[in-house]
């Protein structure tokens, strides 16, 4: 049962909560300029006209449709327009993840209790960055797959534009690449091992390499991936960026100084141990292509703290939603108590009892 078809109020609730952080990054306000200066020039400008060190150097851009966005926005209604673009990309986030939850036919209180955990771990990545288009396209993109992953029809062909829309978004267009391929492997794979032949398997494949192919179709075509490399490989990048340092390192540096994210974290953690626990009580092998992308952005987001948002998106569904009930009945089923028939009439017809003496409007 879908969450957002029979209790669209518990979804919007938890875009709210997802979206009531304001965190303003540092890089806000030279997105806008850039985004302005393709706005005002109607093209994309080669070289950079803002450096003083290396003027005239070649000037690689791989956010530039997501700065050109935030430009308009800021340009249309200023701070406001800022706002209702983070709360669209937020809604989205968060519309998408009740969409995979739905795909696996937990129930709905089980489904809304972890909406709000996941929304609430998200706040502090909600930032007014590109990133929150990555976050959108990759919950889209696992509601899909795990849309497929139930044996129901899913247009999995979609990841081709969307991951070349997606590259010219933000540099995280090779998760959905490396999500795309996980599940081809392991999908494929069970299929060969249980006899079902390689047709699947084969259509993923090629739906797969189609899209890693679309994410070239960017103003700097292979160049794209070449800065989203030295992004990754980049020993500076991890010394000077925070969010760029181990999930770990910055806990520990939290408990030393403050504990004002304490609270974003303890969830984070939650959910992944959550995860591990309900796949080890109720491991489902049918899930297991979506497990293995949860486990691989988990051990990302412990490599980065700006990975977790990425971890939480993908563990959400199936590995916690869809295993919580049937590890909470393994664990459940060795304490349950069974009542005597007499003491359940009993019980019975006092709340009959209660019910009459309390009137109609109960």
């Amino acid at each position: 049962m879908f969450l957002c078809r029979c209790a669209p109020s518990l979804v919007l609730f938890a875009i709210v909560a997802a979206d009531c952080g304001r965190y303003a990054d540092t890089d806000l306000w030279g997105h806008i300029v850039f985004g302005n200066l393709i706005l005002h020039a109607r093209r994309l400008v080669a070289y950079d006209p803002y450096s003083y060190s290396v003027p005239g150097h070649r000037w690689l851009r791989h956010e530039w449709l997501s700065q050109a966005i935030m430009a308009s926005a800021y340009d249309a209604a200023g701070v406001i327009g800022l706002k209702l673009w983070k709360l669209a990309c937020t809604a989205a986030t968060i519309v998408f993840i009740a969409a995979a939850e739905g795909e696996t036919g937990a129930p709905i209180m089980i489904q809304f209790g972890v909406l709000m955990v996941a929304a609430f771990a998200l706040i502090p990545q909600m930032q007014f960055r590109p990133q929150l288009f990555t976050w959108a396209l990759m919950a889209a993109l696992m509601a899909g797959l795990t849309r497929d992953n139930f044996g129901r029809r899913a247009p999995i062909w979609l990841a081709i534009p969307g991951l070349a829309l997606w590259a010219n978004l933000h540099g995280g267009f090779f998760i959905g690449v490396v999500m795309l391929g996980v599940y081809t492997a392991v999908t494929g794979l069970q299929d060969l091992i249980a006899g079902r032949g390689l047709r699947r398997g084969g259509r993923l494949a090629g739906i797969t390499a189609a899209a890693a192919l679309a994410t070239i179709a960017t103003p700097g075509g292979f160049e794209t991936w070449r800065a989203v490399a030295i992004s990754l490989v980049n020993p500076m990048t991890r010394q000077v960026m925070v969010d760029w340092q181990p999930l770990i390192a910055v806990i520990a540096e939290q408990m030393r100084e403050s504990y004002s994210g304490m609270n974003f974290f303890a969830c984070v953690i939650g959910m992944f141990a959550a995860t591990a626990i309900c796949v080890a009580v109720a491991p489902r092998g049918r899930d297991l292509a979506l497990i293995a992308i949860a486990a691989l952005m988990m051990v990302a987001a412990f490599m980065a703290v700006r990975n977790m948002a990425l971890a939480v998106i993908v563990t959400v569904a199936p590995p916690v939603v869809r295993s919580l009930p049937f590890a909470s009945s393994a664990c459940t089923v060795s304490t349950r108590v069974e009542l005597p028939s007499a003491v359940i009439e009993e019980l019975v017809g006092a709340s009959v009892d209660w019910a009459a003496a309390a009137g109609p409007g109960v």
